[in-house]
């Protein structure tokens, strides 16, 4: 029989959400650092956020990041499109956080279970605030990244398997036999 089970994030997942944040902003050779937040004003910057939902059989959940559009603007990998910029910076908001899931679901490799990957939606807006729904596990991470408040949220809620085991109850010993493979590696099947 499955139930939704309520569960604690384990240590590990924080420190590989975290750890991708930081090596996301690296790669574009920007300083990001943790900090403690709570959301703010609501006249704080505008803002752009995506969230991109994950779903297998005994997990489900979303990873959701906001950021102030000029953060966004300036990681840009290619030149602004004069004619449609608000697009683009949409796009890459959503390439962003399919980058961080990327490398959270990499870290975790066969820990989290089976999984697949939605396509991402984007947001806009001032100061934007992200709720836990009741039986999700919750992970609010915050972050100075050029001198602007990052803000990543990772909610999921698993499901009890036929015997009894929740994929997302991760320890955080790294399993023995795992091979986490590198970002940037070729893979032949």
């Amino acid at each position: 029989m499955s139930s939704a089970m309520e569960l604690q994030v384990p240590r590990s997942v924080t420190e590989h959400l975290s750890g991708a944040v930081v090596a996301f902003f690296a790669s574009h050779g920007v300083t990001c650092e943790p900090v403690a937040h709570e959301d703010g004003a609501e006249d704080g910057p505008s803002e752009l956020g995506a969230m991109v939902g994950f779903r297998g059989k005994a997990i489900r959940g979303g990873l959701a990041f906001v950021a102030p559009k000029e953060l966004i603007a300036s990681l840009l990998p290619v030149p602004p499109d004069g004619a449609r910029p608000e697009n683009q910076l949409r796009d890459w908001t959503a390439e962003i956080v399919n980058q961080i899931f990327g490398r959270l679901k990499n870290k975790l490799g066969a820990r989290a279970g089976r999984f697949q990957i939605g396509a991402p939606v984007c947001f806009s807006g001032r100061s934007i605030r992200l709720a836990f729904l009741p039986g999700a596990a919750g992970l609010p991470l915050a972050f100075v990244a050029n001198g602007n408040l990052v803000r990543v949220h990772l909610d999921c809620v698993s499901v009890e398997t036929e015997c009894g085991a929740h994929p997302w109850a991760i320890t955080d010993a790294p399993p023995a036999a795992a091979r986490i493979v590198a970002e940037g590696d070729v893979l032949l099947f």
